[in-house]
C-alpha cells in the first residue's frame, strides 16, 4: 500500500517546485558554484573519506564496517568510484592498488549477485563510473575481468526491486534508479548481452 501511494505521488505536481525555483534563481545570482575552490573542497572531502575507510579494507577488497566486521550495502562500490575520480585528478595515487582491488570485488559481487544487504540496485552506477575512469590506467587483463563481470549482470535476478520480488505496482525509487543505470550499461559500454528485460520499458 505504501509503495502504491509513492507511485501516485509521482503523478502529482511537486509541492516543493516553487521553493526549488526560488533556490535556483537565488543561486544564479551568486557566484557560489563558480568559486575556484568549490571543486577542490569537494575533492578534499572525498579524499578524506577514502583515507578514512582504506584501513578497513580486507584482502578481497571489501570495505568492512568495524562495528560488526561485515561489509554493507554499496560501501565498497562507492569507495571504488570515489577513488577512481580522485585518481583521475591526481589524488590518492598511494591508494591506487586499494581502489582497484575494491573495484575487483564490487564487480565480482554484482556479477555473482552477492552485493551485501540486497543493494545491487544501486551498485551498477558506481562500478560503471569506476570502470569508465580506471580502464584507461589499468592493465587489459584486469579491465577484461571487470568487463566480464559486468556482462554477467541479469537485472531480473540481480536487482531487488523487480517483479520477481515485488508486484510491479509496488516498485519504488530503487527501480527508477536501477533501470536508469542499466540503460547506461547498455548504451555507453554495451555490456549486457541480454536485453529482453528492456522491452516492457518501451511499450
Amino acid at each position: 500500500m505504501r509503495s502504491e501511494k509513492y507511485l501516485e505521488t509521482l503523478k502529482r505536481a511537486n509541492p516543493l517546485e516553487r521553493h526549488v525555483q526560488q533556490f535556483e534563481k537565488q543561486l544564479a545570482q551568486t557566484d557560489a558554484m563558480n568559486e575556484e575552490g568549490t571543486k577542490e573542497r569537494y575533492l578534499e572531502f572525498a579524499e578524506a573519506r577514502i583515507r578514512q575507510f582504506s584501513p578497513d579494507q580486507n584482502d578481497q577488497g571489501a570495505i568492512i564496517d568495524v562495528s560488526d566486521g561485515l561489509e554493507h550495502e554499496y560501501t565498497t562500490a562507492c569507495y571504488a568510484m570515489a577513488g577512481a575520480i580522485l585518481l583521475s585528478v591526481g589524488r590518492c595515487h598511494d591508494l591506487e592498488s586499494s581502489i582497484k582491488l575494491a573495484m575487483d570485488w564490487a564487480c565480482h559481487c554484482l556479477a555473482e549477485n552477492k552485493v551485501p544487504d540486497n543493494h545491487a540496485d544501486f551498485v551498477t552506477h558506481m562500478v560503471m563510473q569506476g570502470y569508465r575512469i580506471l580502464r584507461h590506467t589499468t592493465n587489459s587483463e584486469r579491465v577484461n575481468g571487470w568487463k566480464n563481470d559486468l556482462e554477467k549482470v541479469i537485472p531480473e535476478q540481480t536487482y531487488t526491486q523487480v517483479e520477481r520480488n515485488v508486484p510491479l505496482k509496488q516498485t519504488r525509487n530503487w527501480t527508477t534508479y536501477g533501470v536508469q543505470r542499466l540503460l547506461r550499461l547498455v548504451s555507453v559500454c554495451q555490456f549486457l548481452k541480454r536485453t529482453e528485460w528492456m522491452k516492457p520499458i518501451y511499450k
